[in-house]
């Protein structure tokens, strides 16, 4: 791994407004170039707005031959920056829940969410493979919102090379009418950030970068305008070194967009990795067959 520059976002993606997310995020992405940022990160389904039910159908864009995912193609080829953003991707008249990932170079992958929550399986197929992607200065995948309740995903990731891992949200987190609701949904997100993806980092020995959407997107039709499952976020960003430590964090404050931008250090990634008791030197795999074996649901 070499020294990368990443910027990291959270911003409102307006449900079914892919005009006007696409223009946030080209500001975006022009800001964090002028900072010289090698990667930037958006939230999960930031280009069509985190849509469920047949609404996310007439949204839905193919990949890579879409129209968006050209212009961001395009961007990134002229900006000379790597970019991972979230959308409703459509594949054999199915929608994934997919993270796409661009660079100066055009077009180099997309990794689709794998466990699909509460509403959101009547609406998606679920993704089937954990790629790894090498973006010059260091090796990178994406655990998508729901996905990073399993251990396994990232686990897979690390032993497939990747030093960076990224983990994309559209965490939904119920109404607020007043700031001192707001502050208190912003600080218990990243509590909750926090408490579980430190670890993902220590055990990985990986940078950990999660960022959320941060806003009220609109409402879906599917559930009444005041269940806690409509689109509104309280945004969130937090990167963790490799030892679980917090190396920048957007402000907690406010549900409002946001980019931070910090420098990920080979030199953490290399004396993380080099401890006697690196979990990933050490593992026995012969002992873990039963983690591949299905299980009745409850």
């Amino acid at each position: 791994m070499k020294k990368t520059r990443i910027a990291v976002v959270q911003m409102n993606a307006l449900l079914g407004q892919t005009k006007n997310n696409l223009a946030t995020i080209e500001r975006f992405m022009r800001a964090a170039a002028k900072k010289k940022a090698h990667l930037i990160l958006f939230p999960e389904l930031c280009l069509q707005g985190h849509w469920v039910a047949d609404e996310v159908y007439a949204k839905a864009e193919p990949v890579p031959q879409g129209s968006s995912v050209k212009r961001m193609a395009k961007l990134a080829r002229q900006l000379g920056i790597y970019v991972s953003f979230g959308m409703a991707a459509l594949h054999d008249n199915a929608v994934y829940n997919a993270q796409v990932l661009v660079g100066p170079k055009g077009y180099m992958g997309t990794s689709c969410k794998l466990h699909l929550s509460g509403d959101e399986r009547l609406t998606y197929r679920g993704g089937n493979s954990i790629p790894v992607f090498d973006i010059g200065t260091c090796k990178i995948g994406h655990v998508v919102c729901y996905d990073n309740h399993f251990p396994e995903v990232a686990r897979t990731l690390a032993v497939k090379g990747a030093e960076v891992i990224l983990m994309p949200h559209a965490g939904r987190s119920g109404q607020w009418t007043t700031v001192p609701q707001e502050k208190q949904l912003v600080h218990k997100v990243k509590a909750s950030f926090k408490g579980e993806y430190a670890l993902r980092a220590v055990e990985n020995a990986t940078f950990c970068v999660v960022n959320n959407q941060a806003g009220r997107a609109g409402y879906v039709q599917s559930h009444p305008k005041n269940h806690p499952w409509q689109p509104h976020h309280a945004g969130g960003i937090v990167i963790f070194d490799p030892c679980g430590n917090v190396i920048a964090e957007s402000k907690t404050e406010r549900i409002e967009e946001e980019m931070v931008v910090a420098d990920l250090d080979p030199s953490l990634l290399s004396s993380a990795r080099g401890r006697p008791n690196f979990p990933l030197a050490n593992r026995r795999p012969e002992l873990y067959s039963e983690l591949v074996r299905s299980i009745a649901a409850p």
